[in-house]
């Protein structure tokens, strides 16, 4: 008898399996994502939806090359001086112009080379921009237990600061709201408008 062919079924991906990996691996790769999602929303980039076991692993292990959770914050927190990254470079002709991606952050080869690697790098650069009390960018990292005991009303006294330029005053409250690394408390934020306010201007233009 004849009939319509049959057609192939795509096959389903791979769940996880709860054996796959301990506790702390996904606990460290969930805060991973979280932190890489909150860059994403911020910068226009592609957040992540479903975390495959393919990519939990390759998350892992390029973690593990750089040195742990906390250099990967640090990379994150350096796309955004990569005007290349951050799709700010003419794409060559015939071509998309790049747009960031988590799979292209966690790359180690190819014509981009070693992203997250870069960017710890970049994050470490002796050249960073000084603010006017001479910190530099990141001078927070490390500290960051203490600035976590600081009292609303401290918080309310720093942001009493000047904002020149309505440039984010990193060099007093740190990493600004929406950044992987911002330790400025929700409640002030909302109650300023932060978010919406600063949008990740963190230096002097």
């Amino acid at each position: 008898m004849g009939g319509e062919p049959a057609r192939k079924r795509s096959k389903p991906k791979k769940p996880e399996e709860p054996g796959d990996f301990t506790v702390a691996q996904r606990q460290l790769s969930d805060a991973a994502i979280v932190a890489w999602n909150a860059v994403a929303r911020r910068l226009g980039f592609t957040e992540v939806r479903v975390l495959t076991i393919s990519r939990r692993s390759r998350l892992l292990r390029r973690i593990a090359d750089i040195g742990g959770i906390e250099q990967f914050l640090v990379a994150l927190s350096a796309i955004e001086r990569v005007p290349f990254l951050m799709g700010k470079v003419a794409p060559r002709p015939g071509e998309q112009p790049f747009k960031l991606d988590i799979d292209r952050l966690l790359q180690s080869e190819g014509r981009l080379g070693d992203v997250l690697a870069k960017l710890v790098d970049k994050a470490g650069d002796e050249t960073d921009e000084i603010g006017p009390n001479g910190h530099r960018w990141g001078w927070w990292r490390g500290k960051e237990d203490r600035i976590r005991t600081l009292s609303l009303a401290d918080w309310r006294s720093l942001d009493a600061q000047k904002k020149p330029n309505g440039v984010w005053p990193w060099w007093a409250m740190g990493a600004p709201p929406g950044h992987a690394e911002c330790l400025v408390p929700e409640e002030l934020i909302n109650e300023k408008g932060y978010a919406e306010t600063y949008q990740g201007k963190t230096r002097h233009d």
